[in-house]
């Protein structure tokens, strides 16, 4: 991966506090925590959700991204380190278990190797991107269509996905709910949506956390890595959001051990989801309208 400069807290600018959940609605926030560049974070009483309140303004994340550095570019999956390569495919194989073949978006694809590897094992596939320079790489170099910006307010087939792929991207975002609902409308029914998350309810997360609050840490909170990250989940608070809210059925909820983690390790890290990442495979009912219209 390319170095990317992580700016200072005080040259980015933050939009006005919230005063509402940035997921499910919620006014019931208490502060949480503080990282060691002063970067608050709440927690939602409604959800369990934890996000950095208040938030870095869209310009400002436009600037971070838009950059052409955050992401490596890459000629093929072959370019990528095997570490890389070997998790993407575990997740791919993941999804195949539950859809084996039709339309693929990967969301914030990055350097594009989801998509390859996909479109390898047989979905029809393209990608999305909020860096330009991203997505001309990846349309031009690895022949995939990448639409480049806002999935919010992008030309998509509503109902034509069988698959919508999220890689440590929603994260990332403001608005995790309303990027949810719009993925509903994009998935056709019995589609499933792949999402892969950093776990901060994993023991190591909350073993900083709590050093980090006693004041036994001096990098204090750095593991929320507020330099781009605006959402901290646990992996119940989003299953239960999707069925919830938007009636999917759970397939697949368990810890993303490291490609090449030991067998009994990586297992135990998938059952007791106790490490930094977990991954969801999230059904959408079949015959059925979306939740989110």
């Amino acid at each position: 991966m390319t170095e990317y400069n992580n700016p200072a807290p005080e040259t980015r600018e933050f939009d006005p506090p919230l005063v509402e959940c940035i997921l499910c609605g919620s006014g019931h926030l208490r502060p949480f925590d503080r990282d060691f560049m002063g970067v608050a974070i709440v927690a939602c009483h409604g959800c369990g959700l934890r996000f950095m309140n208040p938030q870095y303004s869209d310009a400002d994340l436009a600037r971070y991204y838009g950059s052409g550095g955050y992401v490596e570019h890459i000629s093929s999956a072959t370019d990528v380190e095997a570490e890389e390569r070997g998790g993407k495919q575990d997740n791919l194989d993941i999804v195949r278990r539950f859809v084996d073949s039709g339309r693929f978006l990967g969301v914030g694809c990055g350097n594009g190797t989801e998509l390859w590897l996909a479109r390898d094992m047989g979905y029809q596939t393209e990608g999305l991107d909020v860096d330009p320079q991203v997505a001309q790489r990846i349309s031009q170099s690895l022949d995939i269509p990448c639409h480049c910006g806002d999935l919010l307010t992008q030309d998509l087939p509503e109902g034509g996905y069988s698959v919508v792929y999220l890689d440590q991207v929603l994260e990332h975002l403001k608005n995790p709910s309303a990027i949810l609902a719009r993925i509903d409308r994009l998935l056709a029914p019995g589609g499933v949506l792949y999402l892969g998350l950093p776990n901060v309810g994993g023991w190591s997360n909350r073993y900083k956390t709590l050093i980090g609050r006693l004041g036994l840490k001096r990098r204090r909170g750095r593991h929320y890595d507020t330099y781009h990250h605006i959402a901290y989940f646990r992996p119940k608070v989003v299953a239960d959001w999707l069925e919830q809210e938007l009636g999917y059925r759970t397939e697949l909820l368990e810890g993303a051990p490291p490609h090449d983690a030991h067998p009994i390790l990586g297992s135990l890290e998938r059952r007791l989801r106790s490490g930094s990442t977990f991954r969801g495979v999230f059904r959408k009912p079949r015959g059925q309208p979306s939740q989110s219209e």
